[in-house]
């Protein structure tokens, strides 16, 4: 009997010694080097106050700060680079069909805002732009952190032609417009002072450019008679500071008729006025 128990103690050590082999160690793991950070899951709240993404596998975005390339990549709201208080906000009026897919606005092939911008689009020395000239559409995510430029549309639907929109559907593009716009001040005054008595119009982008006429005569309740460049007359519910400066331009798009002479001299107006605010505003900005 005690023979038997014997072979029965050692045929369960060495049952013992068998598992021990498959057993968890710290020594034996497998270290990954820079492992793939985890996306922490957003609460409901984070996600009604960021900024507007359009679903994956689409990259369009409105861009107040610049994305980093795995958010882009994977259409998701990035919180790596926070929003600071802009000296441009270019608004168009919706993303084409090549720019929802694409995640670069004005990325159409035929439009010309990039070369705007870079100041390739009009033989001149009198026409230049306001960023590298040496800078692709595909750069664009620079430019809210390099220059203090960025981007929205009145509307966060896709179409090529703006002026299939219904009037319903302008009326409640300008309600979500002012709400993403005021959203984006509530997250500037976050990071400068988080004041809750703030008004938030201090963190009003310095400039406002409308990249055509339509999308700005559709705030207003009247459509007024609107004239390219500076304006004076701003809509009455106007969810911005109304001492920033706001400017109409001619659209980019390539359906547009125009010498590009004549384009040109409205985007210089502005770009005269973002580059005089370098100077004055450089450390206060703190843009490199």
């Amino acid at each position: 009997m005690k023979r038997g128990r014997e072979e029965a103690d050692e045929e369960l050590k060495r049952f013992e010694q068998f598992c021990r082999q498959f057993a968890y160690s710290p020594e034996k793991s497998v270290k990954v080097k820079n492992p793939p950070p985890v996306e922490e899951e957003k609460t409901q709240s984070e996600l009604e106050d960021a900024p507007f993404v359009a679903p994956y596998p689409n990259r369009y975005r409105e861009k107040y700060s610049s994305p980093c390339p795995n958010c882009f990549k994977n259409s998701l709201v990035c919180p790596h680079n926070q929003e600071k208080r802009l000296r441009l906000l270019i608004i168009g009026h919706n993303p084409s069909e090549h720019a929802w897919k694409n995640g670069n606005m004005y990325s159409n092939p035929t439009n010309r805002m990039w070369k705007i911008l870079t100041g390739t689009f009009c033989e001149g020395s009198e026409y230049k732009g306001v960023i590298d000239p040496s800078m692709t559409i595909d750069d664009q995510n620079q430019l809210p952190s390099r220059y203090g430029i960025g981007f929205t549309d009145l509307g966060t639907v896709p179409g090529n032609q703006s002026d299939k929109f219904t009037k319903q559907e302008l009326a409640q593009w300008k309600i979500d417009l002012y709400d993403r716009l005021t959203r984006h001040l509530g997250r500037v005054c976050k990071q400068e002072h988080n004041d809750p008595k703030c008004s938030l119009l201090c963190h009003s982008p310095r400039i406002v450019l409308f990249s055509g006429k339509k999308q700005f005569v559709d705030l207003f309740a009247k459509p007024p008679k609107v004239a390219m460049g500076f304006q004076q007359v701003l809509p009455d519910d106007w969810p911005l500071s109304p001492q920033i400066k706001v400017y109409v331009c001619p659209s980019s798009s390539g359906r547009v008729v125009m010498k590009k002479e004549d384009i040109m001299k409205y985007y210089c107006e502005v770009f005269e006025a973002y580059n005089s605010l370098f100077f004055v505003c450089y450390n206060e900005l703190n843009y490199k």
